[in-house]
């Protein structure tokens, strides 16, 4: 399911309890898509979804920075797998406020 701004809320469901999100307010986009490419070696990304951490904070989820590997993050706090409703709702709410960045 799309949000109104092209971000799918897909991109945010968890998988294995976690989603994993990677840090880069302030960073340029050169960097940040170099952050992409070095984790996603086997398909660069053709896009990504921005979202500011009160965001997840603000939806009742919480972020563990894990910095494996440098930056990364995981979003946590997320209902247990048997309440797939919720965590679509949740995935949708975070999607509806992010930013669609799509990569040259």
């Amino acid at each position: 399911m799309f949000s109104s701004n092209g971000v799918r809320s897909t991109a945010f469901m968890p998988r294995r309890g976690t989603t994993s999100v990677f840090r880069v307010t302030g960073m340029d986009d050169v960097r940040v898509r170099e952050i992409g490419n070095a984790v996603l070696t086997v398909k660069p990304p053709k896009a990504r979804a921005e979202l500011l951490a009160e965001r997840v904070y603000a939806s009742g989820l919480d972020l563990d920075p894990d910095n494996t590997p440098e930056f990364h993050a995981n979003i946590i706090g997320w209902p247990p797998d048997t309440d797939k409703d919720k965590q679509k709702l949740l995935a949708l709410e975070l999607a509806s406020v992010s930013t669609l960045k799509l990569h040259d």
